[in-house]
This record gives C-alpha cells, sequence and structure tokens, in this order.
C-alpha cells in the first residue's frame, strides 16, 4: 500500500497534467515532490526526462536551474550542480528576476 502523500500526489499530479501536461511550475513541482520522495532508479530516471523537457522549454526560467542544481547535489555531481546553480544565477540576471533565493541554495549547499 502506497503512504498517502504518494497517492495524494499522484491524484493531484495527474489532475494538473489535464490543464497542462507541460506547465513548467507543475513539471518543477513534480521533480521536487520526487527529491523529498527519495531518489530511486526510476524516479532519476523521470526527473532526467523532465529536467530536459524544461531546459528545451524553458532555458531561461531560473527555477529550472535551480532544481537542476538541488538534484545534482543530491546524486554527488558537483561539476552539474555547480553549472546549473550559475547558470540560473545568469538566468535571473537576464529576466531581471531576484538573486536572493539562489544565492541563498548556493550558500545552503556550499556552492
Amino acid at each position: 500500500k502506497k503512504p498517502a502523500l504518494d497517492r495524494d500526489h499522484a491524484r493531484y499530479f495527474s489532475i494538473g497534467r489535464t490543464t497542462g501536461p507541460k506547465n513548467p511550475g507543475l513539471q518543477i513541482t513534480r521533480i521536487k515532490f520526487l527529491l523529498l520522495a527519495g531518489l530511486t532508479i526510476q524516479s532519476r530516471a523521470e526527473i532526467e526526462g523532465i529536467l530536459r523537457s524544461l531546459k528545451d522549454q524553458t532555458p531561461n526560467l531560473s527555477e529550472v536551474h535551480i532544481v537542476e542544481g538541488i538534484y545534482a547535489n543530491l546524486i554527488q555531481d558537483r561539476p552539474r550542480a555547480l553549472k546549473a546553480f550559475e547558470t540560473a544565477e545568469k538566468s535571473a540576471r537576464n529576466t531581471k528576476t531576484s538573486l536572493q533565493p539562489i544565492l541563498g541554495i548556493r550558500r545552503q549547499y556550499g556552492y
């Protein structure tokens, strides 16, 4: 039996996908859920696919690169995490988005 959190998230995620399956906010939320639920071979494959899609569709959205940096840090790919955080900063500067959340996350993870 799946825990209630997993069941509820799956239900809400499937409802959200009916409004726009490629919605970046929905996809980023899915990655965050998978990270919190614990990485498995299956979840890593799903995250990689979502990240590819997001970087193709919304390469200038700093949140995409932030979540990639967090993921890369969790899988201990420090060069990828550093590149993702640097790209997030560049994207934020180019779109006049606040750098504070990015700088805070970089400090938290030691980048």
